[in-house]
């Protein structure tokens, strides 16, 4: 810093910094660590998150007090061996966010325009030879020109994590007819019901029936489109 014009006042502000890296980096590990320790909890106790601190400036303390002269680059070769088993952790949810994307719906949807482009041209070709039309019509589960014949669209890892619910968990249905959510008791939830026209939904009521009725596969081999632009089993 001496080399810098004005090092005074900078050497200030980088102790500033460092301070202000050094506190929010201890205040979001006791935070993590204090979460872990009452099962992730989204709010833990106060007095727990302040033992974990404790806990750690403690360590720090033993560490700089009895480390002498090497206490520092002691300090870094302890955080480079106990972060190292988090490597393999990265790895692993690097392999899980690759799973978690082949069942997005942006890419489910991706999969069957594909396929079914696909294999409507292999089979126009294949009766018709250049001079054909490609149409959408019900195929067997089983056949090679089925768009969706190797994919199940009811499968939990498709539909239930993106599936809205209330604060406990559990599922909240959905009317497809006025377009909105319903609360146990079957009453528009007040987020959905506000600025909606009552009168409307008598005029809007078949429209939206027979749209939510064609978007939905009959042989449920196909993607049926949900609440959200989604994907899934209507």
């Amino acid at each position: 810093m001496d080399q810098l014009a004005g090092a005074g006042i900078i050497s200030a502000v980088v102790i500033v910094m460092l301070a202000i890296f050094f506190i929010t980096s201890a205040d979001s590990a006791s935070l993590v660590n204090s979460q872990l320790s009452q099962k992730g909890n989204p709010a833990p106790n106060r007095l727990i998150t302040a033992f974990w601190a404790l806990c750690m400036a403690g360590i720090a303390v033993v560490i700089l007090l009895f480390g002498g002269q090497n206490a520092l680059q002691g300090l870094q070769n302890l955080i480079v061996v106990s972060a190292l088993p988090f490597a393999v952790v990265l790895v692993l949810m690097a392999v899980a966010l690759v799973k978690e994307l082949r069942n997005d719906p942006m890419t489910i949807r991706e999969h069957y325009q594909e396929a079914a482009v696909e294999n409507a041209v292999k089979a126009g070709v294949a009766e018709y030879g250049d001079h054909f039309v490609l149409a959408i019509e019900p195929t067997a589960p089983d056949s090679e020109y089925a768009a969706g014949g190797e994919f199940d669209s009811t499968a939990p890892e498709v539909t239930e994590w993106y599936a809205r619910t209330d604060e406990d968990g559990n599922p909240i249905d959905y009317d497809y007819e006025r377009g909105v959510y319903l609360d146990a008791d079957g009453n528009p939830l007040p987020d959905e019901d506000e600025g909606a026209d009552p009168g409307a939904d008598d005029a809007e009521g078949d429209d939206s029936a027979e749209s939510s009725l064609e978007e939905a596969p009959e042989d449920g081999d196909g993607p049926a489109r949900r609440p959200g632009g989604s994907t899934g089993r209507s």
